[in-house]
C-alpha cells in the first residue's frame, strides 16, 4: 500500500491504519487498544525467548518509542489522546474527557518533580559545603516545599 504522505514515519502509517480500524470495527467508547493489537501497527518484533537479554531490553524500549511516536501523531493529527490502561493496553480519552485528564496528568507530573527536586535538595552531606552553599541549600529547600503547598492546595499550576 503506497501511502498518500510522501515523507510518512511508521509512526504516521501505524496511526493512519490504526484510525481506518477503529472506523472499520466501529469501536465502542469504552474500547481498550490491546498491546498485542497494537504491537500489529508497529513495525517493532517482538523478543523470542531466545533472544538475549540485552537485544530483548533493545527491542522491548524500540516499542515503547514506537507506541509513544504513534500516540503523538494521534493527538497532533487526529485530537485523539490514548490513556495507558494497566495490564491491558490502551483506552482513547473521549473528547469530554481530554482536558481533565490532561490536568489530572500535569498535576501528577508536577507533584511528582517537585518531590523529587525535594529529595536531591535535602539528601546533600551538609559537611562538605560551605556556610554560603548551606544557605542556598536550605532556601531552595524552603522555596520547593513552598512550591508543594501551592501545589497541593491548587493555588498554582
Amino acid at each position: 500500500m503506497t501511502h498518500p504522505l510522501v515523507n510518512a514515519t511508521p509512526a504516521d502509517i501505524a496511526a493512519d491504519d490504526l484510525m481506518a480500524a477503529r472506523d472499520a470495527e466501529k469501536w465502542a467508547d469504552d474500547y481498550v487498544i490491546t498491546h498485542a493489537r497494537l504491537d500489529e501497527f508497529t513495525s517493532v518484533p517482538q523478543p523470542l525467548p531466545s533472544t538475549p537479554y540485552f537485544e530483548a531490553q533493545k527491542m522491548c524500549l524500540a516499542r515503547l518509542e514506537a507506541v509513544e511516536n504513534i500516540k503523538s501523531v494521534l493527538l497532533e493529527r487526529y485530537d485523539i489522546a490514548l490513556r495507558s490502561e494497566h495490564g491491558s493496553g490502551y483506552s482513547i480519552v473521549l473528547a469530554v474527557d481530554q482536558v481533565e485528564w490532561a490536568q489530572d496528568v500535569r498535576r501528577k507530573r508536577i507533584q511528582k518533580a517537585l518531590a523529587k527536586s525535594l529529595l536531591r535538595v535535602f539528601h546533600v552531606d551538609t559537611d562538605l559545603l560551605t556556610v554560603e552553599q548551606n544557605r542556598e541549600r536550605t532556601d531552595e529547600l524552603a522555596q520547593i516545599s513552598r512550591l508543594q503547598s501551592l501545589h497541593r492546595k491548587g493555588k498554582i499550576i
